[in-house]
């Protein structure tokens, strides 16, 4: 993940962007693909193949939007992370590589 030089979403904080990887056969290819053929049905099978496909932790994928997502680039911005605190969702800004709050640009 990288956050090209002065990119700031709506709250200020800077943005990470995912560069989606390109068609390639990796050593564990076959047994994502085994897996992902597995949920081709799930409801979730967008979410299953993102967590197959780029690295990315749970709260940054469910904190995606649409907004966050670029089909023509091929890139998906981090902007929020979305996790469960007291059994409710909250949203938090954005994080750095540590896991520690981004505080501004």
């Amino acid at each position: 993940m990288t956050t090209p030089a002065g990119a700031v979403g709506a709250a200020g904080f800077p943005i990470t962007v995912v560069v989606l990887p390109a068609r390639g056969r990796p050593p564990q290819a076959a047994a994502r693909r085994a897996g992902l053929e597995h949920v081709r049905e799930d409801h979730l099978y967008a979410f299953w193949l993102l967590v197959a496909t780029t690295g990315m932790r749970r709260g940054e994928l469910a904190g995606l939007r649409w907004d966050d997502v670029d089909l023509e680039a091929g890139r998906l911005s981090v902007r929020q992370l979305r996790v469960v605190v007291a059994n409710l969702p909250a949203d938090l800004g954005a994080r750095d590589r540590a896991g520690s709050a981004v505080t501004g640009a």
